[in-house]
């Protein structure tokens, strides 16, 4: 007790490391030695996740490597692939018979792509669309073609055709 130093306690707010060994029984030490070394090994595995997670992803080609996607741009990878899984659904809800309505085409959008939300341009007098994307994001556009856009959308080479669907990213 004769090298405590009380200032120096009450300045830290805890035991100097040498008192501690004073005070504390070893098995006390010993259990905070073991819980620094786990909260060492977490972060260094952490960061090892995060690594390998950044080389996976560059691993993986671009969809604009497509044939289907050529020329198309995209914010990043993830939504490239976000963009190619939502052309398979339109080509898979347009195989099974639901050819010209926006209304159900919007609704299956809505209930099996689930990182969705959308929302249906066709009631504004402008032709019928879909825009697509998280909340406060367009990130994908479905149009209906009509006679009035028809001329405008098969010109264009931005979108890919799905029947008398044109889907493209925005």
């Amino acid at each position: 007790m004769e090298n405590f130093d009380f200032k120096k306690y009450l300045a830290e707010g805890v035991l100097t490391k040498e008192a501690r060994a004073e005070y504390y029984p070893q098995e006390l030490l010993d259990m905070d030695k073991e819980i620094e070394d786990l909260k060492n090994r977490l972060d260094a595995a952490i960061k090892a996740k995060n690594k390998a997670k950044g080389d996976f992803t560059k691993s993986q080609p671009s969809v604009s490597d497509e044939e289907e996607f050529s020329g198309m741009r995209f914010s990043d990878k993830k939504s490239g692939y976000q963009f190619k899984e939502l052309v398979n659904f339109i080509k898979s809800e347009y195989a099974a018979g639901n050819k010209d309505d926006i209304k159900s085409l919007d609704q299956a959008i809505s209930n099996e792509l689930e990182y969705y939300t959308t929302r249906n341009n066709g009631n504004d007098g402008n032709f019928p669309s879909i825009l697509i994307g998280p909340p406060g994001r367009t990130m994908f556009l479905v149009v209906l073609k009509t006679l009035e856009n028809q001329d405008e959308l098969e010109k264009s080479t931005k979108y890919i055709k799905i029947g008398n669907w044109y889907v493209r990213p925005w």
